[in-house]
C-alpha cells in the first residue's frame, strides 16, 4: 500500500480516537515504535502521522516526552481550510442591500 495514503490512514485513526474521548487532553498518544508494532508501519510512517496531527493541532509533540492530546480551540486562523460559516458555527447567508446592476 503507498506511504502516502497508510501514513493518512494512521492519521485519521488517531484523530478520530482523540475526537471519541479514547484519548482525552493531557493523554499521551503510543509511541512511533508502537505504532509501527500496532500498525505494522515504519518509523518514518509513523512519524509522519504525528507530525500531520500536531499540524492540525491535535497533539504537542516533546522530544523525549511523546506526543500529547492538547486541547482544541476554534480559531480563524491564515492557516485553516474551513469557510467562514463553518469556523464560527452559525447559518450565515448572503443578503443584497442594493439590486445588483448589469453594466
Amino acid at each position: 500500500m503507498d506511504k502516502i495514503t497508510r501514513y493518512r490512514q494512521i492519521q485519521e485513526a488517531l484523530k478520530k480516537q482523540i475526537q471519541h474521548g479514547e484519548y482525552e487532553v493531557g493523554d499521551y498518544l503510543p509511541s512511533e515504535n508502537e505504532l509501527c508494532a500496532t500498525y505494522n508501519i515504519t518509523r518514518t510512517t509513523a512519524r509522519k502521522a504525528l507530525e500531520e496531527l500536531q499540524k492540525e493541532g491535535f497533539i504537542i509533540r516533546q522530544h523525549g516526552k511523546g506526543s500529547q492530546v492538547r486541547e482544541r480551540r476554534e480559531s480563524l486562523g491564515l492557516l485553516t481550510v474551513k469557510g467562514f460559516s463553518e469556523a464560527v458555527n452559525l447559518n450565515v447567508h448572503t443578503e443584497f442591500l442594493q439590486t445588483p446592476h448589469l453594466i
